[in-house]
């Protein structure tokens, strides 16, 4: 299942993380392009989980249309 989160902050990052778990694919929807940079290059959100490497089924996008 495709799931989209409106946001990209901590909230978001950490239950796009658990749902991962359950083999779902995750799009955070984001205006901060050093957070979306940071989750698709590294596979992190540093500014809130220092120490977590998300799975690359989590994307992140500022596209509104592509994260829909």
């Amino acid at each position: 299942m495709n799931i989209t989160f409106l946001g990209s902050g901590a909230w978001a990052t950490a239950l796009a993380y658990d749902l991962t778990r359950n083999g779902h694919d995750i799009t955070l929807y984001g205006i901060c392009k050093e957070e979306i940079e940071d989750v698709n290059l590294n596979h992190r959100n540093s500014k809130y989980f220092l120490d977590v490497t998300l799975p690359s089924s989590i994307r992140a996008t500022s596209d509104f249309s592509k994260a829909l």
